[in-house]
């Protein structure tokens, strides 16, 4: 279980204005990217402190997949209107964060 004394212990609690759809974890483990249906779709967020480091709106509907490739800083999300997009995270890590487009694929 996930109660008390049940070996789950809470680190940081990472919010959107509406539901998560899912989530991914960088190859680092020092990034946590967030999908939802609230208008800023996909989120990047610093680990351990949970400070969000990008965020991209626009989407128009839910992102409700996404998956990191762990060979390389590519994270692919998907959306409920059937488009799958890849994203350079490459630039997460450095002093001015940013998540980039790669591209798009109906």
């Amino acid at each position: 279980g996930g109660g008390a004394g049940g070996g789950w212990s809470h680190r940081v609690t990472l919010t959107h204005n509406a539901g998560v759809m899912c989530l991914a974890l960088s190859r680092s483990r020092r990034i946590a990217f967030t999908g939802s249906n609230d208008g800023q779709g996909l989120r990047a967020w610093a680990l351990p402190s949970g400070a969000c480091l990008a965020h991209v709106g626009g989407f128009g509907c839910a992102v409700s997949a996404m998956s990191w490739h762990i060979a390389s800083h590519c994270l692919a999300t998907g959306t409920e209107d059937g488009t799958v997009s890849l994203w350079d995270t490459a630039t997460l890590e450095g002093e001015a964060p940013e998540l980039r487009q790669g591209h798009s694929l109906p």
